[in-house]
């Protein structure tokens, strides 16, 4: 027997039993001659409505068993595929389903509920499968559950399909920056820049990409304009990279010890309490601008609140300016390490990247 999808009133139908009555009924009008069917368009009317009332039924059970629903889903339209009718069935009735499943998928995504949301994310993709909205929504969630990969190509697809929103560009950015394609993550930046220009988020990643590849002009302006053009969050990401690029940046011609200090100040007065990278950073500022005392007080600071696998390096950093060195960063060699995207939409704002160690 095939499997039972459940209505109200206790009644159940399944897809053989839904054929069926489909069959008995197109039988009944061509034999009463009601309606005038040539048996063409009546084979084919059959095949479309059998699936489009199956599926249509089968939208309560997506919400108790989604994992037995999308397996029936796909091998239901991997069967219309055979016969050529994939495409009209999506114009007939697929993309209305799609939508509600991508609008559930939303819902289940913005609760937390990844594995759910890609369930339903993956029934909207069989049903609709160029639409690239649904490409895009799918790869998000594969995005979050760590499946880069996956997520990066289904950006891609979705990207050339035609989808435009900022938040795609980025995830699909971020997924270049985990597997560390750094050119072609900065390449993608640059180009969604040209789209997006007064996107804040889109404008850190560059600047992140800009140093680890060592365009450090172009990474410190960037920093600069997200100061100036940010959330309040992204303000305090960008004055505390911009400081560590101008106090210990290897390049003589980026450094200014004395922005990276005032830099530095404005983001400890909006902290309750400075944590060890504030105070490194204001050891490092403090260092460059030849005050080796407040550089020294400020960096025993940071190796005293420095969670312990940093001790080592905070010691080695007071011994450097014990003996009156300021330190040097390699900016290259920081891992930017993976960011997830800030909202709990299936459309969100860019995710907000870390601060790179100091």
């Amino acid at each position: 027997m095939g499997h039972t999808l459940p209505r109200r009133r206790g009644f159940h139908i399944s897809l053989r039993g839904c054929f069926a009555l489909t069959a008995i009924a197109a039988l009944f009008l061509v034999a009463v001659d009601r309606i005038r069917l040539f048996p063409l368009i009546a084979i084919i009317s059959l095949v479309l409505a059998t699936p489009a009332i199956w599926l249509l039924l089968a939208r309560r059970r997506w919400r108790k068993d989604p994992t037995a629903a999308l397996r029936r889903t796909n091998k239901l339209v991997g069967l219309l595929e055979k016969f050529g009718l994939r495409e009209l069935f999506t114009w007939v009735v697929g993309e209305r389903l799609a939508t509600e499943l991508s609008v559930k998928s939303n819902t289940l995504f913005a609760a937390g509920r990844l594995d759910d949301a890609l369930q339903c994310a993956e029934m909207a993709l069989i049903l609709d499968s160029r639409n690239p909205v649904h490409q895009a929504n799918k790869g998000i969630v594969l995005y979050y559950l760590d499946r880069f990969g996956e997520s990066e190509s289904l950006l891609n697809e979705a990207v050339a399909n035609g989808a435009s929103e900022a938040h795609v560009h980025y995830c699909r950015i971020w997924c270049r920056i985990v597997r560390k394609a750094h050119p072609l993550a900065l390449a993608d930046c640059e180009s969604a820049l040209i789209r997006f220009p007064d996107n804040p988020e889109l404008r850190l990643t560059l600047a992140q990409l800009s140093q680890l590849t060592g365009r450090y002009r172009e990474s410190i302006a960037a920093y600069l304009l997200c100061i100036d053009h940010g959330s309040p969050e992204l303000a305090a990401e960008s004055r505390v990279q911009a400081s560590i690029l101008l106090s210990s940046c290897p390049d003589d011609q980026c450094r200014n010890g004395k922005l990276a200090l005032e830099l530095i100040q404005a983001h400890a007065q909006t902290l309750p309490e400075t944590d060890w990278i504030t105070e490194s950073v204001l050891a490092s500022s403090y260092a460059e601008l030849g005050d080796y005392a407040a550089a020294l007080q400020h960096a025993q600071e940071a190796e005293r609140k420095a969670p312990p696998e940093e001790k080592p390096v905070r010691q080695a950093r007071i011994e450097l300016y014990q003996s009156r060195k300021p330190y040097r960063c390699d900016p290259t060699s920081c891992d930017m390490p993976k960011s997830k995207p800030g909202s709990n939409e299936l459309s969100p704002a860019a995710p907000t990247a870390n601060s790179a160690r100091n």
